[in-house]
């Protein structure tokens, strides 16, 4: 049985897991990785992940931290959910490497370095080009690999994620990250950091956000999110790309909260591609791409396979 695994949702918290199981289950989801923590201190962060234990230790029967080597797989053939504790950026660490231990004891097993903006690891993707991962960001990366922590460089600027895939112990993701060479957009990749993620065994998750699709003023659809999927498994290989929709209901304080540019981010709520907005339509999006030519090898990798690979060494 294949994996079916969304590498980076947003949308789900401690407190509201519940109300999404139902579509969870209809979408034949074995795994998801929430955002715990982002741009929040170390505090509010390890609170967070506490609630994430306390949610899955609520109903251990349908949920698993995915924490050690073959949880992944354990929570599968469980009929568990599994759950993989992720950061969206690095502040959480408030520049410490006890920090990075604390919350890698504490489960968490993806984290990026960085943001949208530049801060004490790196530069963000609407950074200055030329701020790139720094002395304590490459500290840390390699510190991330011997902990069992994968490094993710989604919101990464070009230099800092290629630093980190150069600084990383091993393969590296970009959780939810389409490719530019499809759509100009300063979240998406260049060809050049595709190839270097492939190269080391890592994996690109394409990301349903509309506003990294294409421009505004058309919906977009799951042929569109397929379009860059299509791409860098023409450039990189089908084992280099997997599913990080990014699903998220993120409001006005949200916004504010991120420091969104309107020139980037269209201001929510998000209508997310037709065909594949919610963990419903999984089953959909997978007859689309076979019936666009993706052959049962190379769907499995994109369904969660690809994903479950990278993380199989730490989950």
């Amino acid at each position: 049985m294949p994996h079916v695994i969304d590498g980076a949702i947003p949308l789900l918290r401690p407190e509201n897991l519940a109300e999404h199981e139902p579509d969870l289950r209809r979408g034949g989801i074995t795994a998801v990785a929430p955002t715990v923590a982002s741009l929040e201190g170390y505090a509010e962060a390890m609170t967070v992940v506490r609630a994430w234990h306390a949610c899955a230790a609520a109903a251990p029967d349908r949920r698993r931290i995915c924490t050690a080597p073959g949880d992944l797989a354990a929570a599968r053939e469980n009929g568990q959910l599994g759950i993989v504790l992720h950061f969206q950026g690095g502040d959480p660490l408030e520049g410490s490497l006890d920090h990075l231990r604390a919350f890698a004891a504490a489960g968490v097993r993806v984290l990026q370095p960085t943001y949208n903006d530049a801060n004490l690891l790196g530069g963000g993707a609407f950074a200055e080009p030329s701020a790139g991962l720094t002395a304590l960001g490459r500290d840390v990366v390699a510190e991330m690999g011997a902990l069992g922590v994968v490094c993710d460089v989604s919101h990464a600027n070009e230099r800092t994620a290629l630093d980190a895939i150069a600084a990383a112990g091993g393969p590296v993701l970009a959780s939810h990250s389409n490719a530019r060479a499809r759509y100009d957009h300063p979240r998406n990749l260049r060809d050049v950091v595709i190839r270097e993620i492939a190269a080391r065994g890592g994996v690109i998750g394409v990301c349903g956000f509309p506003g990294f699709l294409g421009p505004e003023g058309r919906r977009p659809t799951a042929d569109d999110v397929l379009d860059h999927a299509a791409h860098i498994a023409d450039l990189a290989g089908p084992e280099a790309v997997s599913l990080g929709l990014d699903f998220a209901d993120e409001d006005e304080d949200d916004v504010a909260f991120f420091g969104y540019d309107p020139a980037f981010y269209p201001p929510p709520p998000w209508d997310y591609p037709v065909g594949i907005a919610g963990f419903a339509d999984f089953p959909g999006f997978a007859a689309r791409a076979q019936a666009r030519g993706w052959d049962e090898q190379s769907l499995a990798g994109l369904m969660g396979d690809n994903y479950a690979r990278v993380l199989g060494a730490v989950a």
